[in-house]
């Protein structure tokens, strides 16, 4: 660019002139082809070592940029009431499924979710439990069962279902039970 044009800006009227000349153009088969040829292999910029050692240290400290009050006041507002489809939800939790979380991840989940549940009346919890869950369509709720289920191996849906048994049967009448294995877990002794 030269020297002359540097810093320069469109006006809006050249602007909205330049797009409406582009506007529905498409490139040709043939054109797309070249374009595919010549990025096959390069799926992006490959930095050095070097240079992501400097991005790395540039960065430590500093997770992320950190937003203004005012800016974080603004983006709650344009998403505020705002909710995912059903469709959303359905790939969202496909996604997530089969996700190992390590044992630490799992604890700080427990420990938030009980700080919540400490601070939350018992009845807007339940209240909050059936909402959730008449908010899912049944077909989509079959749909997630379905698609969680056949993810899994016969051995972790025998293992799961053992599992509920013992918290139907002994966690929730509180029962503790010689020869049931998850009570023999928690009590040793009956071992």
């Amino acid at each position: 660019m030269s020297a002359i044009h540097k810093g320069r800006k469109h006006t809006p009227e050249s602007i909205a002139k330049m797009t409406a000349s582009r506007l529905g153009r498409k490139h040709t088969p043939e054109t797309r082809a070249k374009m595919s040829a010549t990025r096959r292999g390069r799926p992006g910029r490959k930095q050095t070592p070097e240079t992501r050692a400097k991005i790395s240290a540039a960065r430590r400290g500093r997770p992320g940029r950190k937003q203004t009050p005012e800016t974080r006041a603004k983006m709650r507002a344009i998403n505020l009431g705002k909710k995912h489809t059903k469709e959303t939800l359905l790939k969202m939790s496909i996604a997530h499924t089969g996700v190992k979380f390590t044992p630490e991840h799992c604890a700080n989940i427990g420990a938030a979710t009980s700080r919540r549940m400490a601070n939350t009346p018992p009845e807007i919890r339940s209240a909050g439990a059936k909402k959730a869950n008449a908010a899912i369509a049944p077909e989509i709720r079959s749909e997630m069962a379905r698609k969680l289920n056949a993810s899994r191996t016969p051995e972790q849906r025998s293992e799961i279902s053992e599992k509920g048994a013992h918290v139907r049967y002994h966690v929730n009448k509180g029962i503790v039970r010689a020869g049931c294995p998850h009570c023999e877990d928690l009590r040793p002794d009956l071992r």
